[in-house]
């Protein structure tokens, strides 16, 4: 597995169940990310849980439509939208998933572990 895959599995975990997911990774940091669709996506998920608003795929896409346009001067044509969507709607679809949300949160604590040990080992490299 892939570190993309770790995380595709982790931001698909917390959209998807996040009841159940949201506990397994209180550490998992926007940092933790590498790639730059995926910090944007868990900047959404922590955003939305500290103004206490249900996460879910629509809220990250109404989230995610929100960012761009402030950083577009306002514009978010339908185009831009749909990309975002299909952005999305890829990472879910990519992401190493089961159907079964009481075994995709286990894996997911294996994967923030997995994010946590990978960003340690990279702080310690820089540090040494």
């Amino acid at each position: 597995m892939t570190f993309d895959d770790i995380e595709r599995a982790v931001i698909t975990a917390v959209v998807c169940f996040p009841e159940q997911a949201l506990p397994l990774v209180p550490e998992v940091e926007i940092d933790d990310f590498g790639e730059f669709f995926h910090k944007y996506v868990w900047t959404a998920v922590r955003e939305l849980e500290a103004a206490g608003t249900p996460i879910g795929v629509l809220a990250i896409i109404d989230y995610l439509f929100s960012r761009y346009q402030l950083a577009n001067d306002g514009r978010c044509t339908e185009r831009d939208e749909a990309d975002i969507a299909v952005k999305l709607g890829t990472l879910f679809v990519l992401s190493p998933h089961s159907g079964d949300a009481d075994e995709h949160c286990k894996r997911l604590a294996k994967y923030a572990r997995a994010l946590r040990t990978i960003r340690h080992a990279r702080e310690e490299r820089l540090a040494g």
